[in-house]
């Protein structure tokens, strides 16, 4: 009787360690996703303040075209500059394939993004960012988006 109790306490222990080192809870997944959501939604509409406030003061990111942003207001000056000179009506759509958590308070999410309309075309790639949960809230923290090369002519 005390061995099976002794493993249920074992097995229940070592669930609860990789569930907190999975993140705190299923909302703490919904809760990044909905983060590239409303990036997404922002980028739709050219507010590049309402995209600024979903990362971090010392967020880093590099653009597909290589520019590197180092701050929230750096970030949102850029990302200004090319809202301006936007062309047509974009539009981004993106798939977050996975949500990792390292610790409780800080996940790593990747997955696709594409572009239709607009003067530019049509565009695809990927993305990866990394979010912390600071005052309650996911941001931001740093990123990655990379354009796909075109298919290979045959």
């Amino acid at each position: 009787m005390w061995k099976s109790i002794t493993t249920i306490m074992m097995v229940l222990l070592a669930l609860a360690g990789r569930s907190a080192a999975q993140g705190s809870a299923p909302t703490d997944e919904q809760a990044v996703r909905s983060n590239a959501d409303a990036w997404v939604a922002a980028w739709n509409k050219g507010d590049a303040n309402a995209i600024a406030q979903l990362v971090t003061d010392d967020y880093e990111v590099v653009s597909p075209s290589g520019t590197h942003f180092k701050g929230r207001a750096a970030y949102e000056k850029g990302l200004a500059s090319q809202i301006a000179r936007r062309q047509g009506t974009p539009s981004l759509s993106v798939t977050t394939v996975f949500v990792r958590f390292l610790k409780p308070d800080v996940a790593v999410a990747s997955g696709t993004w594409t572009t239709t309309g607009g003067a530019a075309g049509p565009g695809k790639g990927s993305w990866m960012a990394t979010y912390v949960k600071q005052g309650g809230q996911w941001l931001m923290s740093g990123g990655l988006a990379a354009t796909a090369p075109p298919p290979p002519t045959k």
